[in-house]
């Protein structure tokens, strides 16, 4: 190479430098030198430099000098093109853009490539501003073709680059192309740009990929990432939700964005946790959220709705209680707190204050205040002592439900707790009239077909009872409804047919906590052990038949410990489903396998009294008194009013004599329950053997009145709980 030739190429090498600075100065007497170097009078790069120094303070003038260039330069057509789409002159602009075309990168410094690229970039920001959206992606893929291109090193250059195809990918969107959209948002993230920290295009494509699988995106249509193409994590995601949930948290960290407007990402992380399941993620989500955004109602509701999806009920009320504080009007936030005390926390005072507080602000929320009220009230007439307060807890409870029912005669559950308060108070004719109210609404609840079997064996009508489970389970599979229908055959005498609807009890329970996200792990191969089961219980004799059904059904369907901590209907319904069992195989004589029975009840919840009242039960049946009485006593330390245990006491105690003791165990019952047909039964007794004729002569009169109203389960074991 030439002297001059080397002279040349360094002048070029400043002029480029020093426009890429943006010092101007030095760049317009870098160009004189090279049109003096030239032997040129003066050259248009002077011109354009100029031009390019003014366009942010005169574009007018800028203008002006760029058209008084009279060769063919396309350096000038980009600047042109920029003024014009700064201006909003869209069309002229596009004029200009047109003509910029990159034949050969390598003729160009890397300014003057960035120049050309951001030219093209316009350009597709011109036909996008038009409407014109084919034309729009035909030069945007433009830009695309140099993503990979090793000739395009500058960094600006590519983060030019990496808008066009980011601007590519949410125009694909809009013509709802959602494969080519989210292939297009892949490959903007997969630009080198040659740092560290994400641009802030990347951090948009994050944003925007992440909405898009969230919102646009399917398990079916998804297309999983290949190891070369992840660029979010050395893990490849395996699914839309997780690649979704990686890039916005991705996002979140890039960015300060709670102290930003971009509040939507929060909502988005919601959805994907929610898909999740991930409950205390989404607790921290709103945690850090309400720590900056103190005053913010929303965020504290949302936080609150977190804590009780995740388990945390006493959190999440001590959270509506901070709601309320700062939005005492609004009455979904009572209803919202009233609902968690009712259904999680057995609160039942705070529960009616809260519900009596949403009656009082009125607006849409009434009938569910009134429900709630109701609720409040039924639960209360079952935890006070004194008859007076009961009664007065019950009256209040019909007519709070009562009012719900007039205001929304459409809700199926409102009928049916209606029903439900009236067969509490043994008005089975006005219970009846109720359940098949809320049956008619809504025949998919299992509840109300297990209260109809439950008023139709009040009556003694067990037949029809057991048709009533039969027809209820066409429409729904439960194990409660599964129990009372086992119940009913037991009572029936068909031991056997309770056996099987034990086992399909089990079947339905499994099947449950498959669907269960922690449980995707796990795999069964219940078919085949349901069969064989089946198979041996028809070829065997009828009581092994028994031990055969139990053997196969507690090996296909135990599976341990529960680390579940809510008493929630599942878990009840588990424990419930175990001891049942075990009283069938109990009355049957199996007590080894009515004892592996409660042993895995005892494993879902070894703090449960009906636990140690069963196991107590057993061993009274065994004739080992003292051991069951210690059971007993062990259940009443749990809960010193669990009716069953201290009836059993009351029984013990009056074989032994101790009749001061048994009547003091019993008069317990009869003062929580006065419906317990049992107590008052062997209440009679024992002042039978007192002597004390009158008072047991009436309390024989009192069980006999309240035993043709009986239903074959207590009423107690449907749950009280509001489920809108």
């Amino acid at each position: 190479m030439s002297l001059r030739s080397k002279k040349q190429s360094a002048l070029e090498a400043s002029i480029d430098q020093a426009r890429n600075s943006r010092d101007w100065s030095l760049a317009l007497s870098q160009s004189k030198k090279l049109s003096k170097q030239l032997g040129a009078t003066k050259l248009a790069v002077e011109d354009v430099i100029l031009a390019e120094s003014l366009i942010e303070r005169d574009p007018n003038q800028a203008k002006k000098i760029l058209l008084g260039i009279t060769e063919e330069n396309e350096e000038v057509f980009a600047l042109l093109g920029k003024i014009e789409l700064a201006e909003n002159n869209i069309d002229l602009a596009l004029t200009f853009l047109k003509k910029v075309v990159i034949k050969d990168p390598s003729l160009w410094t890397n300014y003057q490539l960035r120049l050309l690229h951001e030219a093209i970039l316009n350009r597709g920001i011109c036909y996008d501003k038009l409407g014109q959206v084919k034309e729009a992606l035909e030069t945007y893929s433009i830009l695309a073709q140099y993503a990979d291109q090793p000739l395009v090193s500058d960094q600006e250059t590519r983060a030019i680059i990496e808008n066009g195809l980011y601007k590519m990918a949410v125009l694909y969107l809009k013509t709802e192309n959602v494969a080519k959209s989210i292939s297009t948002f892949r490959k903007c993230q997969s630009v080198p740009m040659g740092v560290i920290s994400p641009s802030s295009v990347q951090q948009m494509v994050n944003k925007q990929l992440g909405r898009v699988l969230l919102r646009n995106s399917s398990a079916e249509q998804y297309k999983s990432l290949t190891e070369k193409q992840s660029n979010i994590t050395t893990r490849v995601p395996k699914d839309e939700v997780e690649e979704a949930l990686l890039l916005l948290l991705l996002y979140e960290d890039s960015l300060n964005v709670i102290k930003t407007d971009d509040l939507t990402l929060f909502d988005d992380l919601c959805l994907l946790y929610c898909k999740r399941f991930g409950y205390s993620n989404l607790v921290e989500v709103f945690e850090r959220l309400v720590s900056v955004r103190f005053d913010d109602k929303h965020f504290w509701f949302q936080l609150a709705l977190s804590l009780m999806s995740a388990g945390s009920y006493k959190r999440s009320l001590f959270v509506l209680k901070q709601c309320i504080t700062i939005d005492p009007n609004n009455p979904q936030l009572y209803i919202m707190a009233a609902k968690l005390c009712i259904n999680h926390l057995n609160e039942t005072h705070p529960a009616i204050q809260f519900a009596q507080q949403a009656l009082k602000l009125g607006g849409t929320n009434v009938v569910k205040a009134y429900h709630a009220l109701g609720l409040g009230y039924s639960k209360l007439s079952t935890l006070v002592r004194s008859n007076e307060e009961r009664k007065e807890a019950q009256k209040k409870a019909l007519d709070a439900l009562q009012n719900a029912y007039e205001l929304d005669r459409d809700d199926y559950l409102i009928a049916f707790h209606l029903s439900l308060q009236y067969a509490e108070i043994r008005d089975v004719a006005k219970a009846l009239q109720y359940i098949k109210l809320s049956l008619s609404l809504n025949s998919t609840y299992s509840e109300s077909w297990n209260l109809l079997a439950l008023l139709l064996s009040s009556q003694k009508h067990y037949a029809d009872a057991l048709v009533t489970c039969k027809t209820g389970l066409q429409e729904c599979s439960d194990i409660n409804l599964l129990i009372t229908k086992a119940k009913l055959e037991q009572a029936l005498g068909n031991t056997t047919q309770a056996l099987l609807t034990y086992k399909d009890a089990f079947a339905v329970w499994k099947k449950t906590e498959k669907q269960k996200p922690q449980d995707e792990s796990e795999s069964f191969d219940d078919n085949k052990s349901i069969e064989s089961s089946v198979k041996d219980f028809s070829e065997t004799d009828s009581v092994d038949r028994k031990s055969v059904l139990y053997t196969h059904t507690m090996s296909v369907y135990s599976d341990g410990p529960d680390s579940d901590k809510d008493s929630t209907r599942v878990g009840v319904g588990r424990i419930d489903l175990w001891l049942s069992a075990a009283e069938l195989f109990a009355e049957l004589g199996q007590h080894k396998d009515a004892q592996t029975c409660i042993k895995e009840a005892r494993n879902i919840s070894n703090l449960s009294p009906d636990v140690f009242f069963q196991e107590g039960k057993i061993k009274e049946s065994q004739q080992k008194y003292a051991d069951a009485m210690s059971y007993y006593e062990k259940a009443l330390a749990i809960n010193s009013m669990h009716k069953e245990s201290l009836i059993h006491l009351g029984i013990l105690y009056h074989k032994q004599d101790r009749h001061m003791l048994a009547e003091k165990a019993l008069m317990n019952v009869v003062r929580n329950d006065p419906t317990s047909h049992e107590a008052w039964y062997n209440l009679g007794r024992v002042l039978n053997s007192k002597e004390d004729y009158s008072k047991a002569s009436e309390c024989f009169l009192t069980a006999i009145e309240l035993e043709e109203t009986a239903p074959l389960i207590p009423y107690s074991k449907i749950m009280k709980q509001l489920s809108w």
